[in-house]
């Protein structure tokens, strides 16, 4: 029997948590033949910990596992950048990410991958389910609904899939009518406002590097305008700080606005604007300020700068 680790990066979004705990679940039902361990590393994001909170669900993960693993599953992730210093590279069986732009084949050569273009990863973790036709518990559809609705920015055209949509369906109808849309609203506004109160831990928490030395922070909520008229001085200087403590020779802000439905970016230096620019057809202002017509994503914006 191999102990196997189901993971996602350190200081994990709703989605990498969701995708670990619901799949966890499935594996130790399905294969009894090994055991499966749901762990967590660093502090999961806001939108995780308000539902890991609320419905008490923290019990379903182990927090920084101290275990000798013999074997290894990437969930929402693809890259062995950020990933815990636990995680031994040829040791990994599996590796679910949604995110287009990767080497998952070359970094974990003995893995089976499966990147699929999809809003949320959550959405590959429900269709698993469906395919075995496992009954998940309602922790498990709860985590999967919210991830779905925070990883596609509340349902937004341009990032939910048809297959996001059906995922959604499922969980619904699996809940007997337990979860809804006001749950959602509940989600977002907790994140606004720990955004708020928190402004540099949370540029750091979802901060990620890419290979080529740049580095990108992501922020989402609502009345993100307001908040970057008001504190973009603060702003530059989380950016300034996260560039020196993550050796990029880029960085930007993504602030992705739900309310108004777009993206706010803020770069500070000029090769910076002009690659993005020239990349996202925007245009930065004075301050290093630039907004787009619609709201998009970290993962949607590499490509474009590949």
């Amino acid at each position: 029997m191999s102990l196997v680790l189901v993971t996602p990066k350190i200081n994990p979004d709703l989605d990498g948590v969701a995708c670990a705990y619901a799949l966890v679940k499935i594996l130790n039902a399905n294969d009894p033949g090994n055991k499966y361990l749901a762990g967590i590393f660093g502090e999961p994001q806001s939108e995780a910990n308000f539902l890991l909170e609320k419905f008490q669900l923290k019990s379903g993960l182990v927090f920084d596992p101290v275990d000798h693993f013999d074997q290894f599953i990437i969930v929402d992730a693809s890259d062995i950048i950020g990933m815990p210093q636990a995680i031994r590279a040829l040791d990994v069986v599996e590796v679910i990410d949604h995110r287009s732009v990767t080497q998952a084949k070359e970094l974990f050569p003995q893995a089976k991958i499966q990147i699929e273009a999809v809003g949320a990863a959550a959405t590959l973790i429900v269709e698993k389910a469906q395919a075995l036709e496992f009954s998940l518990d309602l922790g498990s559809l709860t985590l999967l609904f919210g991830a779905i609705y925070s990883n596609t920015l509340n349902l937004q055209p341009s990032i939910a899939t048809e297959r996001d949509l059906a995922a959604l369906r499922f969980c619904e109808e699996q809940s007997d009518g337990k979860l809804s849309p006001q749950l959602v609203a509940e989600m977002f506004n907790y994140k606004t406002k720990y955004l708020d109160d928190h402004l540099g831990e949370v540029m750091a928490s979802d901060f990620k590097g890419f290979t080529g030395s740049l580095g990108i922070a992501q922020l989402e909520g609502f009345d993100l305008d307001d908040l970057v008229a008001t504190r973009l001085v603060e702003i530059k200087s989380i950016l300034a700080r996260l560039q020196i403590e993550n050796d990029t020779r880029r960085i930007f802000l993504n602030a992705c606005d739900l309310n108004r439905g777009h993206s706010i970016f803020v770069a500070p230096g000029k090769d910076t604007e002009l690659m993005l620019a020239k990349a996202l057809n925007v245009s930065f202002d004075t301050n290093g300020v630039a907004r787009n017509d619609r709201l998009i994503l970290r993962k949607q914006i590499l490509p474009l700068l590949e």
